[in-house]
């Protein structure tokens, strides 16, 4: 759990034995903002009785966010990360997963708190608060996300570029505007994103994925 005054981000792990305990848990906390990043495993390999309750706490964490019990309901899994890390040696599996998510999360928030140097951003919707996030490709535009999100109603990107970058590549605000246009593949997604310098010699970009349909 990670508290930052009236916010707290309460981190459950789906299919362990505290994850059926999550829910009396996060009653003791209503007073606060609480927002849940729910890390999913790999479901296929659960015993049956683990297998019901990831379900349950799965689906009921989801109920809450939809209804503004949760401030938001983040969804990653581990098996989606892997695909995206590739090959992750055993005995650092889970620290190299959670490091990656971490370090995106952390990313994200940073900008959330800094001034863009170019951006659309406007208001999330009030409904849209299931979540996941994601990393694309500069170059390539290639998105991965870290749930197979359906239906998301938002999407959001931060381009963070390194400032010499800014001032010397002439063709990047038209590579940028055509990647942002080619995400808005039906009108029913709203798309927006920001533009960041930084001091890091490589360049990332960071998305999050917000919907109001419940996952299954």
């Amino acid at each position: 759990m990670r508290e930052s005054g009236d916010e707290i981000l309460f981190i459950i792990a789906g299919g362990g034995k505290i994850s059926g305990a999550a829910l009396r848990i996060l009653e003791q906390f209503k007073e606060k903002r609480i927002s849940v990043l729910y890390v999913q495993p790999d479901t296929d390999l659960l015993p049956r009785s683990s297998k019901m309750q990831e379900r349950l706490v799965f689906g009921v964490l989801q109920q809450y966010a939809r209804s503004a019990l949760l401030e938001r309901t983040y969804l990653v899994r581990n098996s989606t990360i892997e695909e995206i890390l590739g090959d992750i040696p055993i005995s650092s599996y889970y620290d190299t997963v959670n490091d990656f998510i971490t370090s995106a999360i952390h990313m994200i928030n940073i900008f959330k708190h800094t001034e863009p140097i170019s951006s659309n951003f406007e208001d999330h919707s009030p409904v849209a608060r299931i979540t996941t996030f994601g990393m694309v490709n500069l170059n390539s535009g290639a998105e991965n996300l870290f749930f197979p999100l359906q239906y998301p109603r938002e999407k959001i990107y931060y381009y963070a570029i390194n400032k010499d970058v800014l001032k010397t590549d002439k063709g990047l605000h038209r590579k940028i505007m055509q990647q942002i246009k080619s995400k808005i593949n039906n009108k029913e997604i709203d798309v927006t994103y920001g533009i960041y310098s930084t001091e890091y010699s490589d360049d990332y970009v960071y998305s999050v994925a917000n919907a109001s349909f419940v996952q299954e």
